[in-house]
């Protein structure tokens, strides 16, 4: 396959050319955004202390950006296409990132799949050694990228289900591709995993908000209840409410509330909405984060006995 011509990456010529004898201070608008620091510095471009000042940030084992760019996770998946062999190929949450779902954080590892791992790699990589064909990746930097449907199955292969499903969830609702698309993309797929991610993709609904708000509607499928996310809730003519996970027979409404929920304005605008909901004759049943991450198992038999 045809790689991405290089940008970055051993093309010192130009550099040299502009940069030899300027001042270091003048040096950021000439050396390139990401680098191997050891290439810069056997080049005569920069000194060992400099890579070590305020003037360049490292982003992964030997590979550095300039201080000014902004923090994100897509500057990391750059300086690993660097010592990553050119075969490499970014997939998963990594992948998602960079086709705009914003499903990995700066310091997270890099998710891509190699043939041979190199030590270089190892410390800032989740790398996995899978078949992947030519035609579910193209090219990206100096490595390449999983199509958008290969980057689902790789997410949805995963587990725990709860996980996979709430990242689907982000790569759906924000269009990077569709569940129409995916199942397509399953149905002749034959890589190990394919059988359960053709059953996670069942469990996906891009509807969800949030994540949590996705593990949560995963904790009850699993356990046979079927809630509607983002149900809109009217009441003689007046729209209420969103709910997160309404059950309509039941009245009952199941609502998340992470963290930043508990910031005042945002509380009490919940409130509002929730005092609105029950007053509609609904029971209203707030989950919070604590909950779904530390005691899952709780929730369920709370629903069950208020569906009963």
């Amino acid at each position: 396959m045809e790689t991405a011509p290089a940008v970055i990456h051993r093309s010192w010529e130009v550099v040299l050319r502009h940069t030899r004898r300027l001042h270091p201070g003048r040096m950021l608008t000439t050396i390139p955004e990401v680098f191997i620091g050891s290439e810069l510095v056997e080049a005569g471009l920069l000194g060992r202390g400099q890579l070590r000042s305020s003037e360049f940030r490292r982003l992964i084992h030997g590979v550095y950006c300039r201080a000014d760019l902004p923090r994100s996770h897509e500057l990391k998946c750059r300086a690993m296409a660097l010592v990553a062999p050119p075969e490499a190929v970014l997939t998963g949450r990594s992948a998602a990132t960079i086709r705009g779902a914003d499903l990995a954080k700066e310091s997270d590892r890099v998710q891509m799949i190699v043939t041979k791992h190199r030590p270089s790699i190892r410390r800032d990589s989740e790398a996995w050694s899978v078949r992947i064909h030519d035609s579910e990746c193209e090219p990206w930097n100096q490595i390449r990228i999983a199509t958008p449907e290969r980057t689902a199955f790789d997410l949805l292969r995963r587990k725990p289900l709860r996980m996979a499903i709430a990242d689907t969830d982000v790569l759906v609702r924000t269009g990077v591709t569709s569940k129409t698309t995916i199942e397509r993309y399953l149905q002749d797929c034959e890589h190990l995993g394919s059988g359960h991610a053709r059953y996670a993709l069942g469990l996906v609904d891009p509807r969800a908000e949030s994540r949590p708000e996705s593990e949560l509607r995963v904790v009850f499928w699993v356990a046979g209840l079927r809630p509607i996310p983002q149900w809109n809730l009217w009441h003689n003519g007046v729209f209420v409410g969103r709910i997160d996970l309404a059950f309509p027979e039941e009245r009952l409404a199941v609502e998340y509330e992470g963290a930043w929920h508990g910031e005042p304005m945002q509380f009490r605008s919940d409130e509002r909405r929730r005092d609105a909901i029950r007053a509609a004759g609904w029971t209203v049943l707030v989950i919070t984060a604590e909950q779904l991450y530390q005691s899952p198992e709780t929730i369920v038999p709370v629903v069950q006995s208020l569906l009963s």
